[in-house]
């Protein structure tokens, strides 16, 4: 049996029993291992990114504006100690008109920059891939439907590029908006952030405890999908084989059952996020009651101003809104791992025939 190329990633390659290696259906690393492998394969990614970070934290920021403004406008402005500030209420928004204009800039380039590097990125691991397809022997290829490895250099990379250029995105700037509104939670009152914290807690044991069952669950749909392309590539370029020697009836008969597997592989994976996605909008509801309950009555106590009360409505909706997007995340963040695995099970396939380390360059003429 051939070694492992990196024993230590603990990947799932196979081999025959002759000892030929053969192409596996997936990786079997670990999440933040697949992730750590795929930029390490696509280098490009991770260039640049601690600007790219920079400027998601400039695109974050510029959305707490409208909550703080918010509470200035009421209390500085409309219910100010003379009468209502016209002055003020229109420098207030002026100041927030600047910073979301600003926070506009930086979330487009945080967009250009992250296509324009997936693109880089996902181009180079399709090649890679591509020519270590054709590095591997005949009978490694033919472990595999030819389809199928269509799909590890197209569709399955396609899942990462939907990711990366829109999951990446919302990924680090709901993180960074979570965490902002949770601080200015805390300053207004650290009653009701704990109320809303405690509302999102049985969310947060649903999100660990589908984790596990979404992800197999989109291998699968990875798997499924592979299989459905090798068939219909394969009937597609034997059809004249195929009504030859009048295979069309068993040929529709597996097509027809890839396209059920997938159908079924689908609706599984994506009722799993529905779940998830329903709880999230259940508790982002209660948390908006809890606090304009509680709230409410902090007011009336005086413990909180009724400018810091509204204000505080709007940072639950930016607290509530990346929680809500987490669902959607997650569906593509589980989707783009599992086409990861696929596309490092190719790469991470033995070579049994190497080239030579000093290749000698053949003369012309007859062998």
């Amino acid at each position: 049996q051939l070694p492992m190329s990196n024993p230590k990633t603990n990947s799932a390659i196979a081999s025959t029993e002759t000892g030929q290696a053969r192409i596996s259906r997936a990786s079997s690393l670990g999440s933040w291992a697949t992730l750590r492998r795929g930029f390490q394969l696509s280098p490009e990614i991770a260039r640049g990114l601690g600007l790219t970070l920079l400027l998601a934290i400039g695109a974050a920021v510029g959305r707490i504006v409208v909550p703080l403004t918010v509470q200035q406008v009421v209390d500085e402005g409309i219910l100010a100690a003379g009468g209502p500030d016209l002055n003020q209420i229109f420098r207030l928004a002026g100041l927030a008109l600047l910073t979301l204009v600003f926070a506009g800039l930086c979330s487009s380039a945080v967009n250009f920059r992250l296509v324009s590097r997936t693109e880089a990125g996902l181009a180079t691991l399709r090649l890679k891939t591509f020519r270590h397809i054709h590095d591997l022997s005949a009978l490694t290829q033919n472990t595999e439907r030819k389809g199928a490895l269509v799909s590890r250099v197209t569709s399955d990379i396609d899942t990462i590029t939907q990711f990366m250029q829109w999951g990446g995105i919302m990924l680090v700037v709901a993180s960074l908006q979570l965490i902002v509104a949770s601080v200015l939670m805390l300053v207004f009152s650290w009653q009701l952030a704990l109320v809303v914290w405690a509302c999102f807690i049985p969310l947060f044991l649903i999100f660990r405890y589908n984790g596990p069952r979404v992800r197999a669950a989109y291998a699968r749909v990875r798997e499924q999908t592979g299989t459905l392309l090798g068939a219909i590539s394969e009937s597609v370029v034997g059809a004249e084989t195929v009504r030859a020697y009048g295979a069309g009836p068993r040929t529709m008969l597996r097509i027809n059952d890839a396209i059920e597997q997938t159908r079924a592989a689908q609706g599984r994976a994506q009722l799993l996020v529905a779940s998830t996605f329903t709880a999230g909008n259940l508790t982002s509801n209660l948390a908006l009651a809890a606090v304009v309950i509680i709230g409410t009555r902090l007011g009336i106590a005086g413990h909180m101003t009724a400018g810091q009360v509204v204000a505080f409505l709007f940072l639950v909706q930016l607290f509530t809104g990346p929680v809500q997007l987490a669902t959607e995340i997650l569906n593509e963040f589980q989707n783009a791992l599992a086409g990861w695995r696929r596309v490092i099970a190719v790469l991470e396939t033995p070579i049994d025939v190497p080239d030579p380390a000093n290749p000698v360059e053949l003369i012309n003429g007859p062998g």
